[in-house]
């Protein structure tokens, strides 16, 4: 037997997170993109180095 209104609980929390998260991102996208592309350069650099 699974409780399943335990389960959309938290599924419902899941997506207010979701939400939050994506206004929040949204608002400072500009900085997150940045270190992402910052992030994705240099773990691109690091497998190519390991790669040889």
């Amino acid at each position: 037997y699974i409780d399943t209104t335990n389960n959309m609980k938290y599924f419902f929390y899941w997506i207010i997170g979701i939400v939050l998260f994506s206004i929040i991102a949204f608002n400072i996208s500009p900085l997150i993109k940045e270190i992402f592309n910052q992030l994705i350069i240099g773990f691109k650099s690091l497998i190519q180095a390991l790669n040889g």
